[in-house]
């Protein structure tokens, strides 16, 4: 498994378009997929960003855990509920929603740091 690692630095216009680090762009790509799935970070003013592989395996994880628990119900609203699916233009740039644009309190530059599996 390829891992996202170190922190880039990118400006984001006017228009939420921002290039996607490179050895970031890597890792997405491995699947085939030129997307990935972004969602509010439920610990951190962030946004929380990981492969689409990444989310089937939560989801498979969910799909263990009783379907009427509190867990469950919790990690489904906080993750499913808000994530989104980010496309890569062919120049490596994505638009970012809005709506994860004001809640991580983006202007002119974001910091892209890895965690391993995800990067925020």
């Amino acid at each position: 498994m390829a891992l996202f690692l170190a922190t880039h630095i990118n400006k984001l216009d006017k228009k939420g378009r921002i290039s996607i680090p490179s050895s970031f762009r890597t890792v997405l790509t491995l699947g085939e997929s030129q997307q990935f799935v972004a969602f509010r970070s439920y610990k951190y003013q962030a946004i929380e960003c990981c492969t689409l592989a990444r989310m089937q395996q939560l989801s498979e994880g969910v799909d263990q855990l009783d379907i009427f628990s509190e867990a469950q119900d919790d990690f489904t609203a906080a993750i499913f509920a808000d994530a989104q699916q980010i496309s890569i233009d062919g120049d490596g740039r994505a638009v970012l929603p809005q709506i994860l644009i004001e809640y991580a309190g983006l202007d002119e530059s974001a910091a892209f740091v890895g965690r391993g599996a995800t990067f925020q």
